[in-house]
């Protein structure tokens, strides 16, 4: 489930989604978090709950300003039946420090190549801060998610992710990782119009993608390379396949342009 308290990012990624889903970089908050939790009350009387809350923007790194994070990892703590996915680019350890640590709490760190942190993932925090925090949040019992994702098909875009992987396991245990998430980069054809008035030098936008039912992607095949290669560096060091959700373009999808 997924659900959206605030809309809009303090971080000016060239490649997100949110570029072409906005017109301008103002923030949206909505304070009516009593009616979120409301509506959680009723659901979890039902069912268990998974809920991503951190999507239209990165509500970690605006703990500070917005405390949205906090309030939701705070019900999350007293509502077991609740699994909650924070997804975030920030390294914001006294965020972590703070709250209440729980395994229904799931902390998803995005990672990418440093290189590409600092080419397309402008005012975000660097890759070793980024595992700092990662490392933090697994040591104080929360679940932790790691996000490659999105792929970027650069230049030397193999060697770059390979070497991300092994950073990221210098710092990082296998044991300490409930799960990662592959994925290349794609984007609906509306939005990736919206992102090319935005970003009109940037390489990402002007990729000759291919198109399926509205989205558009790497080929398949380069999909498949990027993908393999990431999971075999995941592979080297003891990552099995049950720990991994991969998107890329389905085999019915290959040819379609």
């Amino acid at each position: 489930m997924y659900t959206s308290c605030i809309m809009n990012c303090i971080y000016d990624c060239d490649y997100c989604y949110l570029q072409g889903m906005y017109p301008g970089g103002n923030i949206v908050a909505f304070v009516n978090l009593e009616d979120y939790f409301a509506e959680l009350d009723t659901l979890l009387e039902k069912h268990p709950v998974y809920l991503c809350c951190s999507y239209d923007s990165d509500l970690t790194a605006l703990n500070g300003i917005f405390p949205h994070a906090e309030a939701f990892c705070r019900y999350a703590f007293s509502h077991p039946g609740l699994r909650l996915e924070l997804r975030t680019k920030s390294a914001a350890l006294p965020f972590i420090k703070k709250i209440p640590a729980a395994k229904n709490i799931v902390m998803a760190f995005t990672l990418s190549p440093q290189e590409l942190i600092t080419s397309y993932e402008h005012y975000t925090p660097s890759l070793n801060a980024r595992l700092a925090a990662a490392k933090e949040a697994a040591g104080r019992g929360f679940s932790l998610r790691l996000c490659f994702d999105p792929i970027l098909d650069v230049p030397n875009a193999e060697r770059l992710y390979t070497a991300l992987v092994d950073t990221t396991f210098s710092v990082l245990s296998p044991d300490e990782i409930t799960d990662i998430s592959l994925g290349v980069f794609r984007l609906s054809k509306e939005y990736l119009k919206q992102l090319r008035r935005a970003k009109p030098h940037c390489a990402v936008s002007h990729y000759p993608y291919e198109l399926t039912d509205g989205v558009c992607h790497y080929r398949s095949e380069r999909c498949d390379t990027l993908l393999n290669t990431v999971r075999t560096a995941l592979h080297r060091h003891g990552i099995p396949d049950n720990k991994l959700f991969i998107w890329a373009p389905s085999e019915s999808e290959k040819g379609d342009s």
